[in-house]
């Protein structure tokens, strides 16, 4: 017997003020029912790159569909879920099946999944003001950023990972530009045909008071 993780819609068009406070509360109270201790302060190591996963920041992980990138995120979930402590798992059109993470040993009493539709970096944002989840991972399409300003999204939402010290992954088909003005302090993708994930871009993990590493293998 297992618990099932709670999952949260958020895809009905906002209308005003009042419906967003409505889901903020939702949210706010899904979240208090989750289980496993507040997220830790330890510096992360993904072995299968031979990288550190920034707290704090942004991870993006890209690659097409069926290149393993999602599965990828779930082991490296489930190695460090007692470390992470709350995950929220967003995507705008929800295609998760909690029955892959509890083969990969994933606690789904630690998770919400969010079916944000157009409001999934809104739902993120929230999820990261909360303070009570140790990591985010958020599917990124072409439609979820603005057209116009992806980088100050990004921007935004990576000033709201710094203030709560969570990790947060980016799901997406594609990897952004690499460069300064992108900020993502880790670029990973999948590659298709050996199964690995291939570093294009690592920066330093945010330093925290008390971080120690945590050994993790892919």
């Amino acid at each position: 017997m297992f618990s099932v993780a709670p999952i949260l819609s958020m895809d009905q068009p906002a209308e005003g003020s009042a419906t967003l406070a409505s889901k903020l509360e939702k949210l706010r109270a899904i979240s208090g029912v989750l289980q496993g201790p507040p997220p830790s302060r330890e510096a992360l190591s993904w072995e299968q790159a031979n990288v550190s996963v920034p707290r704090g920041a942004l991870t993006e992980v890209s690659g097409p569909f069926g290149s393993g990138k999602t599965e990828a995120v779930v082991k490296f979930i489930a190695r460090h879920q007692d470390s992470l402590g709350r995950i929220a798992w967003i995507e705008d059109r929800f295609t998760a099946y909690p029955t892959g993470f509890l083969q990969h040993g994933v606690d789904l009493s630690r998770m919400l999944f969010i079916e944000g539709g157009a409001e999934s970096i809104w739902a993120a944002h929230q999820v990261l003001r909360s303070q009570v989840f140790g990591s985010i991972v958020l599917f990124v399409r072409e439609s979820t950023l603005s057209a116009s300003e992806p980088r100050v999204e990004l921007r935004r939402l990576q000033l709201s990972a710094e203030q709560s010290n969570a990790c947060v992954f980016l799901l997406t088909h594609q990897p952004r530009p690499q460069g300064a003005s992108w900020p993502l302090a880790l670029q990973l993708q999948a590659n298709p045909n050996t199964r690995k994930l291939d570093v294009l871009k690592k920066g330093t993990a945010r330093a925290v008071p008390g971080d120690r590493a945590v050994s993790h293998v892919g």
